[in-house]
């Protein structure tokens, strides 16, 4: 990582903390009520200035994974950015709207999920046997 990249990573480590995340490399993770969120911090390859933000929700129904990387995860999305403290607060409100199996459920169904959910995790959100 560049330095611009190791002082936005401390910032995200120490706001992240105090919320209860874990951190492992440029990844967070917090986990219960059947979900482990997830937040993976990006350097743009392009310019040292820019991040990526990427939101993740593992189901821990679908798989055992402790802290799985934010690819492994079955609902995702992407966040960009040049406002560390903004990007922070639109990744805590979306897992704060996003902590429960129940409440991913609902987003689901009503089609405000506000990410992409893989083919196993639309089976089990619908209820599929």
């Amino acid at each position: 990582m560049t330095n611009e990249a190791d002082k936005v990573a401390q910032h995200v480590a120490d706001v992240l903390k105090e919320h209860g995340f874990r951190k492992k490399h440029r990844t967070w993770h917090r986990g219960a009520n059947g979900v482990i969120q997830v937040l993976n911090l990006q350097a743009s390859q392009w310019n040292q200035h820019d991040f990526y933000c990427n939101l993740a929700l593992y189901l821990t129904d679908l798989g055992d994974l402790a802290s799985p990387p934010e690819y492994k995860c079955h609902i995702r999305r992407r966040t960009d950015t040049a406002d560390i403290p903004g990007m922070i607060r639109f990744a805590l409100a979306w897992f704060d709207e996003r902590k429960t199996v129940t409440g991913i459920r609902e987003r689901f169904h009503s089609g405000d999920l506000d990410a992409i959910v893989t083919g196993e995790a639309q089976s089990f959100l619908r209820g599929d046997s």
